[in-house]
């Protein structure tokens, strides 16, 4: 993968050069540049799109992948407890569905989303009642 990746960066900077040196929105002085004949043109765009795209992608796996532990529902039982108790149960003929269950199963990303910010106030929680009191305290 090291090489891969390397190999990569050489054909990123091969590619601004040839801009550099053929391109219309080329560094340096003005005046006539070579023109690159179409199967070089070619060959720079699709190895300039590949590179990007892997990029690109890389980039939304980056984001999209969040979790460092596969999330399961059965897990955070607490934090389903709130979401049920803040919204009404769902109701579908004679079916009812618990409102934590639906948004897991519907929008994933959103439950983890709102799962974290559950955690991160909770961790808050107990830093805010250290147990001292400012009864009888000077100002």
């Amino acid at each position: 993968m090291a090489q891969t990746l390397s190999g990569l960066s050489t054909a990123l900077q091969g590619i601004a050069e040839l801009r550099n040196a053929c391109g219309f929105a080329s560094h340096g002085a003005d005046g006539p540049r070579p023109v690159m004949e179409g199967a070089q043109a070619l060959l720079a765009a699709q190895a300039a799109d590949a590179i990007v795209g892997f990029l690109h992608r890389v980039h939304r796996q980056e984001q999209t992948v969040s979790s460092d532990v596969r999330l399961e529902y059965a897990d955070n039982e607490e934090f389903n407890d709130y979401v049920d108790e803040a919204h009404e149960t769902i109701f579908i003929f004679d079916l009812d569905y618990r409102p934590s269950d639906v948004l897991f199963n519907v929008d994933r990303e959103v439950y983890r989303s709102a799962l974290k910010e559950y955690e991160a106030e909770s961790e808050v929680e107990p830093d805010e009642d250290n147990g001292t009191s400012d009864e009888g305290a000077t100002p």
